[in-house]
């Protein structure tokens, strides 16, 4: 391999050597050593082979005898030699991927990817057939019978699949496709099969956050991503079913493959099972897939999937798409062949490269400029776009296929057509996006631009979190995972409004002993996940991924007892400098729940400092004492390594002295965000005034307070200035004198929030009667009331 490469260097050799005169380049030793070194890169360039390049380097120019940036230059080229060094013959395969290369194909199966986002509702079979067939009109074309095939009319097959208790989470269709026209056909004759992206399914987003490695078949050393090996295996035998059925033998019969987002993982993943017993992968197109396994596995799906007699399979990536950069565990390796546009409206192909090569495509995008927003759109997408269709009703339901130039054949109205109205793709059917941009990512970046405490507020988001708060009431009760999981799902109801739900299976409920009571203290954990990346900027800032710590309120003398343990403690802690906290919750915190709050958090999938695999993010929430809680506990996860998240005080009380509150409001997280937490509170309860006095000292205030003074839960008023929240203030509750505070609970004015679910945040039993009775979905599960 030297040879020939040393002679393509020697070949341009003279007119870099002219362009190194030109440029005065002083000595002949440094114009002799400049031109190798220009000529071996081009060599990589052009062969595509860096080791190549690096034995013609060291053949003419032995390091530090010819010049003294020979280490350096050696040790550059040494390093992209690592990068390709497990890719063979990359010359060769690279130059005929790259030929191969058809922007009507990649059309064609972008329309095919994103057809199978209907679902299994009655009007795919006729869309497919419509979109992707020879139309025989003049003027009118499909995107199909522009790359020279269709679907065979009668040969469409659905293929779907429970998973983790949710009815067709997983979905896909195979279908016969054939040559039509004149010219050359992007396929031959065969079958294509086609994998459904993520939807709004809790088992979806299980699947795609498992990133765990399991070992593939046929494959030594491989290990690839377990939640869409997992999902690929449900949906096996009916692959192969159809297979059979549709004639498709291996050795004879051609198999194409598209998919978007984790659909086109689980058909890579398809792709190779099929080419190990033999059957032909023709050239395909993957939309916006991610890193799949290890980097055996790569070296593999590479070495089989690169053109020649399989493939090539393209990956194809727009812009900054953060999926395709995921997962950033290192143990993930990019695979295959990327061809890279440049922007969501770029009609044509930038660069066609081996995915690991890191100076090109998504490799050549800093990790924190990485974003969600590029993973849908797509100029040659049917509408632009993969997740989103412009008349549902239509396209999926009736049958009417996607955007196609020219005329469609004429068709009957019927169904929603006739009536007039488009009625919406179902929010568990649709395409998600909850891809990380990055450890901090598109969230964080927002972040940094929001220093006006009103971009914080978001009344969906206090709504969502209220009936979280309220669920914490419920105690260790039967239906307690179930009343968070439905109250709080991907499908509807007020936490997808607020951009996010609670990941089914990784609810933790948690009681703690104390004073002689079993359960004198409630809390739970669980993992959250962003619906949509839009929620990752004002007023929401739900990052990708997070866990919730939810603490209860006052329920037993036990916890009235502990709130009025007022002695203050020092925190010790040099960063604080003269923090204290009360006695009582502190020792609460320190001595009963951190360690069970840990454990649950880990539980849950999170933990300090976090990994490319558990986050470290939390939220807080509580009302009364679970809000005082709810702040101290925001110090002490922060301490420990947690990225602390917006977080909710609803009726909370001061945990500590001014020193503390400074702290928690300035100091602990003004580097990356305005507001620390939000402080909540209802007309003149006193519990959010309350202590007054710590150790002979006023108590710490809280700096964001949001207050309400009605019924209506769109009136209310923010506190955020030095000046309102201080003992000359007139905001929210400072309005009222402090003899005319409420300080008994239950209280209208504490209980009674008109932001919570059915205008009340207390479940107590009976007492007082009819008033804050506990919930049946306490008991029995379901989603509360609103």
């Amino acid at each position: 391999g030297v040879a020939p490469a040393y002679r393509m260097a020697s070949l341009l050799e003279e007119d870099v050597e002219k362009f190194l005169v030109a440029t005065e380049v002083p000595r002949a030793a440094d114009r002799r050593w400049a031109t190798l070194r220009r000529a071996a890169h081009l060599a990589l360039l052009l062969a595509g082979a860096s080791c190549v390049a690096v034995a013609v380097l060291r053949a003419e120019a032995p390091a530090q005898a010819v010049h003294p940036d020979a280490a350096g230059v050696a040790a550059e080229l040494e390093s992209d030699a690592m990068v390709l060094e497990d890719v063979p013959k990359v010359g060769t395969a690279l130059f005929d991927a790259r030929s191969s290369y058809s922007e009507a194909a990649a059309e064609a199966f972008a329309a095919l990817a994103k057809v199978a986002y209907c679902g299994p509702l009655p009007g795919i079979f006729s869309s497919i057939a419509l979109m992707c067939s020879a139309q025989g009109r003049l003027g009118a074309s499909s995107s199909c019978e522009r790359a020279r095939f269709e679907v065979v009319p009668g040969s469409v097959r659905s293929l779907q699949a429970a998973d983790l208790y949710v009815p067709d989470a997983i979905f896909g269709y195979v279908a016969r496709v054939a040559p039509v026209g004149n010219g050359t056909s992007v396929v031959e004759p065969g079958l294509v099969f086609v994998v459904r992206g993520a939807v709004e399914n809790s088992a979806n987003s299980m699947r795609d956050g498992d990133t765990s490695m399991v070992e593939l078949e046929n494959c030594p050393g491989c290990r690839v991503h377990t939640g869409y090996h997992e999902e690929y295996r449900k949906i096996q035998g009916q692959l192969d079913f159809y297979l059979t059925e549709l004639g498709c033998r291996p050795g004879e019969c051609n198999i194409y493959i598209t998919g978007h987002g984790s659909g086109g993982n689980v058909a890579a993943l398809a792709a190779w099972e099929l080419a190990q017993r033999h059957y032909i992968i023709g050239p395909s197109y993957l939309f916006s897939s991610s890193k799949l396994g290890n980097a055996a596995f790569s070296r593999e799906m590479t070495r089989w999937f690169e053109g020649g007699q399989r493939g090539p399979l393209f990956r194809v990536v727009v812009g900054r798409d953060s999926a395709a950069a995921w997962p950033y565990d290192g143990d993930f390796q990019q695979w295959g062949i990327q061809a890279h546009y440049a922007t969501s409206e770029s009609r044509q192909v930038a660069e066609i490269c081996y995915a690991k090569d890191s100076g090109c495509g998504i490799n050549k995008v800093r990790k924190h400029d990485l974003t969600a927003d590029d993973t849908c759109r797509f100029a040659l997408a049917p509408d632009g776009d993969f997740c989103t269709h412009i008349y549902f009703s239509g396209q999926c339901i009736d049958g009417l296929g996607m955007t196609e130039e020219g005329t469609l054949p004429a068709k009957e109205p019927s169904g929603a057509i006739a009536l007039g109205v488009d009625l919406g793709q179902p929010f568990d059917q649709a395409a998600t996006v909850w891809h990380p941009a990055d450890t901090k990512g598109e969230q964080a970046a927002v972040e940094r631009g929001a220093k006006n405490p009103e971009q914080y507020y978001s009344l969906k988001t206090l709504m969502a979190v209220a009936a979280l708060a309220k669920l914490s009431y419920c105690g260790a009760t039967a239906g307690i995972v179930n009343a968070i999981e439905s109250t709080c799902s991907g499908g509807k109801g007020v936490c997808p409004d607020a951009g996010f739900a609670v990941v089914p299976g990784t609810v933790v409920p948690v009681e703690v002993a104390h004073s002689g009571i079993t359960d004198a203290l409630f809390f739970y954990t669980a993992l959250l996940r962003r619906t949509s990346h839009e929620f990752a900027g004002p007023p929401y800032f739900v990052p990708p991924e997070t866990c919730l710590l939810v603490i209860r309120g006052t329920a037993n003398e036990a916890d009235m007892k502990m709130s009025n343990e007022l002695a203050q403690v020092a925190l010790d802690d040099p960063e604080c400098g003269d923090c204290t906290a009360s006695q009582g919750i502190l020792g609460a915190w320190r001595n009963l729940m951190q360690e069970k709050v840990l454990e649950a958090l880990k539980s849950s999938g999170c933990q300090a400092n976090g990994t490319q695999d558990v986050t470290n993010k939390v939220m807080l929430v509580g009302h009364s004492m679970g809000g005082t809680f709810a702040t101290l506990g925001a110090y002490f996860l922060r301490r420990i390594g947690f990225f602390v998240q917006l977080s909710w005080s609803i009726e909370g009380g001061r945990p500590g002295n001014e020193g503390f509150m400074d702290f928690i409001n300035h100091k602990a997280f003004d580097d990356f965000r305005g507001v620390p937490l939000w402080h909540v509170a209802h007309w003149n309860d006193g519990i959010p005034r309350w202590p007054h006095m710590l150790a002979g000292k006023p108590a710490g205030r809280y700096a964001y307070d949001i207050h309400f003074n009605t019924t209506d839960p769109k009136q209310h008023m923010l506190c955020t200035t030095a000046i309102e929240v201080s003992s000359q203030g007139r905001c929210g509750s400072y309005q009222f004198a402090r003899e005319n505070l409420e300080f008994n609970v239950p209280s209208a004015a504490h209980c009674k929030l008109p932001f919570a679910p059915q205008g009340n945040i207390c479940m107590f039993g009976t007492a007082p009667p009819l008033q804050y009775n506990t919930a049946v979905q306490c008991h029995f599960g379901g989603a509360l009331p609103m």
